[in-house]
Protein backbone atom coordinates (compact mmCIF):
# COMPACT_ATOMS: atom_id res chain seq x y z
CA UNK A 1 0.00 0.00 0.00
CA UNK A 2 1.03 3.64 -0.70
CA UNK A 3 1.98 6.12 1.61
CA UNK A 4 -0.15 9.30 2.01
CA UNK A 5 2.95 11.24 2.59
CA UNK A 6 4.70 13.25 0.01
CA UNK A 7 8.22 11.93 -1.32
CA UNK A 8 11.03 13.48 -0.72
CA UNK A 9 11.45 14.77 -4.56
CA UNK A 10 7.96 16.85 -3.88
CA UNK A 11 9.04 18.14 -0.60
CA UNK A 12 12.69 19.49 -2.02
CA UNK A 13 11.08 20.95 -5.18
CA UNK A 14 8.91 23.68 -3.21
CA UNK A 15 10.96 25.79 -1.58
CA UNK A 16 9.70 27.65 1.81
CA UNK A 17 8.57 30.56 2.41
CA UNK A 18 10.85 33.46 2.65
CA UNK A 19 11.35 34.88 6.37
CA UNK A 20 8.12 37.52 6.34
CA UNK A 21 6.59 36.43 3.26
CA UNK A 22 2.36 36.37 3.14
CA UNK A 23 0.97 33.40 2.33
CA UNK A 24 -0.06 33.00 -1.36
CA UNK A 25 -3.92 33.22 -1.65
CA UNK A 26 -5.91 32.31 -4.50
CA UNK A 27 -8.55 34.72 -6.04
CA UNK A 28 -11.59 33.77 -4.32
CA UNK A 29 -14.20 32.54 -6.23
CA UNK A 30 -17.41 33.79 -7.14
CA UNK A 31 -20.80 31.90 -7.44
CA UNK A 32 -22.01 34.91 -9.31
CA UNK A 33 -22.50 33.91 -12.87
CA UNK A 34 -20.58 34.80 -15.99
CA UNK A 35 -21.36 36.46 -19.07
CA UNK A 36 -21.67 32.51 -20.39
CA UNK A 37 -23.81 31.62 -18.01
CA UNK A 38 -26.09 34.28 -19.02
CA UNK A 39 -25.58 33.77 -22.79
CA UNK A 40 -26.88 30.06 -22.04
CA UNK A 41 -29.76 31.55 -20.11
CA UNK A 42 -30.79 33.73 -23.83
CA UNK A 43 -30.40 30.70 -25.73
CA UNK A 44 -32.82 28.70 -23.66
CA UNK A 45 -35.03 31.07 -23.95
CA UNK A 46 -34.66 31.76 -27.32
CA UNK A 47 -35.09 27.90 -28.38
CA UNK A 48 -37.92 27.41 -25.76
CA UNK A 49 -40.07 30.04 -27.26
CA UNK A 50 -39.48 28.78 -30.64
CA UNK A 51 -40.96 25.58 -29.06
CA UNK A 52 -44.02 27.03 -28.64
CA UNK A 53 -43.89 26.56 -24.87
CA UNK A 54 -44.38 28.56 -21.41
CA UNK A 55 -41.64 29.18 -18.92
CA UNK A 56 -44.19 27.01 -16.17
CA UNK A 57 -44.51 24.17 -19.44
CA UNK A 58 -40.26 23.95 -19.43
CA UNK A 59 -40.30 24.23 -15.86
CA UNK A 60 -42.80 21.80 -14.97
CA UNK A 61 -40.96 19.31 -17.76
CA UNK A 62 -37.13 19.62 -16.20
CA UNK A 63 -38.27 19.69 -12.10
CA UNK A 64 -37.75 23.10 -11.97
CA UNK A 65 -40.05 26.13 -10.16
CA UNK A 66 -41.47 28.47 -13.22
CA UNK A 67 -39.54 31.14 -10.60
CA UNK A 68 -36.69 29.16 -11.22
CA UNK A 69 -36.38 29.07 -14.55
CA UNK A 70 -36.87 32.36 -15.39
CA UNK A 71 -32.98 32.96 -13.05
CA UNK A 72 -32.24 30.89 -15.84
CA UNK A 73 -33.08 32.55 -18.43
CA UNK A 74 -32.40 36.18 -16.61
CA UNK A 75 -29.06 34.67 -16.00
CA UNK A 76 -29.13 35.14 -12.41
CA UNK A 77 -28.39 32.03 -11.81
CA UNK A 78 -26.09 29.20 -13.15
CA UNK A 79 -27.47 25.94 -14.61
CA UNK A 80 -26.24 22.67 -13.39
CA UNK A 81 -24.98 19.86 -16.00
CA UNK A 82 -27.83 17.85 -15.30
CA UNK A 83 -30.93 20.52 -15.33
CA UNK A 84 -28.61 21.81 -18.88
CA UNK A 85 -29.60 18.27 -19.68
CA UNK A 86 -33.03 18.13 -19.01
CA UNK A 87 -33.77 21.22 -20.89
CA UNK A 88 -32.43 19.78 -24.19
CA UNK A 89 -34.49 16.87 -23.49
CA UNK A 90 -37.33 18.88 -22.95
CA UNK A 91 -36.58 21.43 -25.97
CA UNK A 92 -35.70 18.32 -28.19
CA UNK A 93 -32.42 20.20 -29.04
CA UNK A 94 -28.56 19.04 -28.27
CA UNK A 95 -26.80 20.20 -24.78
CA UNK A 96 -24.27 21.81 -27.56
CA UNK A 97 -27.47 23.76 -28.50
CA UNK A 98 -27.76 25.61 -25.86
CA UNK A 99 -24.32 26.10 -25.00
CA UNK A 100 -22.53 27.39 -28.16
CA UNK A 101 -23.48 30.38 -30.28
CA UNK A 102 -25.40 29.96 -33.50
CA UNK A 103 -22.38 30.58 -36.44
CA UNK A 104 -22.82 33.95 -37.86
CA UNK A 105 -24.92 34.33 -40.78
CA UNK A 106 -26.73 31.12 -39.23
CA UNK A 107 -30.43 30.72 -40.63
CA UNK A 108 -32.37 29.56 -37.55
CA UNK A 109 -34.41 27.00 -37.64
CA UNK A 110 -37.84 28.47 -37.09
CA UNK A 111 -36.85 32.48 -38.23
CA UNK A 112 -40.52 33.67 -36.77
CA UNK A 113 -40.78 30.99 -34.12
CA UNK A 114 -43.81 32.62 -32.74
CA UNK A 115 -45.59 32.93 -35.67
CA UNK A 116 -44.55 29.33 -36.66
CA UNK A 117 -45.75 28.22 -32.95
CA UNK A 118 -49.51 30.13 -33.19
CA UNK A 119 -50.00 28.71 -37.05
CA UNK A 120 -48.73 24.56 -36.08
CA UNK A 121 -51.22 25.13 -33.03
CA UNK A 122 -53.96 26.90 -34.94
CA UNK A 123 -53.09 23.82 -37.70
CA UNK A 124 -53.69 21.21 -35.32
CA UNK A 125 -57.07 22.14 -34.20
CA UNK A 126 -58.59 22.12 -37.35
CA UNK A 127 -61.11 18.72 -37.36
CA UNK A 128 -61.55 18.82 -41.55
CA UNK A 129 -58.55 16.97 -43.40
CA UNK A 130 -59.81 18.69 -46.61
CA UNK A 131 -59.68 21.81 -44.63
CA UNK A 132 -56.05 20.67 -43.83
CA UNK A 133 -55.32 20.04 -47.07
CA UNK A 134 -56.72 23.48 -48.33
CA UNK A 135 -54.51 25.32 -45.96
CA UNK A 136 -51.44 23.36 -47.15
CA UNK A 137 -51.99 24.29 -50.78
CA UNK A 138 -52.57 27.63 -49.79
CA UNK A 139 -49.27 28.04 -48.04
CA UNK A 140 -47.50 26.57 -50.58
CA UNK A 141 -49.12 28.66 -53.29
CA UNK A 142 -48.16 31.85 -50.91
CA UNK A 143 -44.66 30.88 -50.51
CA UNK A 144 -44.29 30.03 -53.95
CA UNK A 145 -43.73 26.29 -54.03
CA UNK A 146 -45.78 23.85 -55.81
CA UNK A 147 -47.80 21.13 -53.76
CA UNK A 148 -46.51 17.45 -53.16
CA UNK A 149 -49.08 15.14 -55.00
CA UNK A 150 -49.95 13.43 -51.25
CA UNK A 151 -50.94 16.73 -50.08
CA UNK A 152 -53.51 17.02 -52.87
CA UNK A 153 -57.66 16.09 -51.63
Amino acid sequence: MASLTPSRACRESVPPPAAGARPMTLPRQTRAPSAADVAVGGRIRALRCAAGRTQKQLAVHVGATDAQLHRYEAGISRVAAGRLMAIAEALDVRVEDLLTEPAPGAVPATPHAEEFANLARAFAAIADARHRAALVSLANTMAGAAAPAEAQP
